[in-house]
């Protein structure tokens, strides 16, 4: 008797961490984390995402209005989002579950 599960690929979610401060100055979003310095600034794909990280989001739900909104690729919004939304997570902006 064979014994074992497939297992699914899980993609995560992502949302905002409740801590970051953020504010909306016309098409940027200032951002700052907990226990940081420095202020980030997001500009076009990047503030669009973290409007989309209001509510936890999956991954791959991201990937669809972000390529219609500027007409790109979704592969290539694939690739720079996940090393996008890492660096949120590094500088404490967003949460990962």
């Amino acid at each position: 008797m064979e014994l074992w599960t497939r297992q699914e690929a899980v993609t995560p979610t992502w949302c905002r961490d409740g801590r970051a401060l953020w504010r909306r100055s016309g098409a940027t979003v200032v951002l700052s984390a907990p226990l940081h310095d420095e202020v980030v600034l997001l500009e076009g794909t990047a503030a669009l995402t973290w409007e989309l990280l209001a509510e936890r989001i999956d991954e791959d739900e991201l990937v669809a209005p972000i390529a219609d909104h500027f007409s790109v690729d979704g592969q290539q919004v694939r690739e720079q989002l996940t090393a996008f939304l890492e660096g949120l997570l590094e500088y404490g902006a967003v949460r990962r579950t």
